[in-house]
């Protein structure tokens, strides 16, 4: 381009040269010198305006655009919030709400048992050290222990297919998530939906399953009542027993649990696609029990064998059955193995 135009500046100042030596006998012979004199001027103010105009237009092509990107990033970095600060937040504010009624549920329970003991014991009795007796204070340190037990993921045992220990879900053996559950947007009149994860959220996430909390609507929701998960343990272990956890029916909005697992299967793998597994135990999850139910091994009488004998699984698939009556979808909030190495 800038090649094209020195070309054409080129010629036009050839044509003004042409053109004033074209008329220079003219002017020397002709009485209106004047204004023949004024217009070979304004010729050759016109080519210097020309020359002047290319030197900027060579200095403005010369010159390259240059983008400070780290000036634009820190510009706007602190009016977002990445994907892993708002996830690393969330956990801080749950941590710390859980503690706090962890702290407060202390409290009520020492309150409790204070005015319990000053309104059951008699007013001449004395709460004595004999080794038969349990004391305020025994009663106290059981009660804290139990609640310091719950506290640390309700169970006190060690939960193998926990993913912050180690644990991660590499196949639901093509489950179809329930995407009803997400947020829907529309783009030139159509429904969009991109289940991205960490983008949209943990809902109808499969890792849900085995990450704490178990607020409504966090969970792994899938469509109908069968679904598969097959869960990398944090290492290779010997289970001795399950646990699933789902929200009460007094955290329902509709006052049911339809949507909660009912039947469902444990099977022990060698490897993701195990073509020989070992089943572990068939049980089923009371939607009338309390939220958080322990399901025990169970051990074949015609094929038992010693404790320190059993067998040692890297991977284990959970296989839900049916739910509680819901046909759309079913929500798996918590599931835990429990062992030892």
């Amino acid at each position: 381009m800038l090649k094209k135009i020195e070309t054409e500046n080129s010629d036009l100042k050839n044509d003004i040269q042409k053109f004033i030596q074209k008329f220079q006998p003219i002017l020397e012979s002709n009485p209106n010198q004047v204004e023949i004199l004024e217009l070979k001027g304004k010729l050759e103010t016109a080519q210097n305006d020309m020359e002047a105009l290319m030197i900027l237009v060579k200095k403005c092509c010369d010159q390259k655009l240059v983008i400070d990107h780290d000036a634009i990033v820190k510009q706007f970095e602190n009016q977002f919030v990445t994907n892993e600060n708002f996830q690393a937040e969330k956990s801080r504010i749950l941590s710390m709400v859980q503690d706090r009624l962890l702290e407060a549920s202390k409290r009520s329970l020492n309150d409790l048992i204070d005015n319990k003991m000053v309104t059951l014991m008699p007013p001449n009795m004395n709460i004595t050290s004999d080794s038969n007796e349990m004391t305020e204070i025994d009663v106290k340190d059981l009660v804290n222990s139990a609640l310091m037990t719950y506290g640390a993921d309700k169970t006190g045992s060690f939960d193998f297919a926990l993913e912050t220990a180690g644990g991660s879900i590499v196949s639901t053996r093509c489950t179809q998530m329930y995407t009803a559950r997400l947020p829907q947007y529309t783009w030139l009149g159509l429904p969009l939906w991109l289940p991205l994860p960490g983008f949209w959220g943990t809902s109808t996430n499969p890792r849900t399953a085995i990450q704490p909390g178990i607020m409504p609507g966090e969970c792994w929701a899938f469509q109908g009542s069968e679904g598969y998960l097959v869960i990398k343990l944090a290492m290779p272990m010997k289970p001795t027993r399950f646990s699933i956890e789902h929200i009460p029916k007094s955290l329902s909005p509709t006052g049911k649990i339809d949507s909660a697992p009912k039947d469902f299967l444990v099977l022990g793998l060698q490897q993701e696609r195990d073509t020989n597994p070992t089943e572990l135990g068939q049980y089923s999850y009371d939607q009338n029990g309390e939220p958080l139910q322990f399901f025990e091994i169970e051990k074949n009488p015609s094929n038992s064998v010693p404790e320190t004998e059993q067998q040692t699984f890297p991977y284990v698939e959970l296989r839900i059955l049916n739910n509680h009556g819901n046909k759309d979808y079913t929500c798996l909030y918590r599931f835990r193995v429990h062992g030892s190495l």
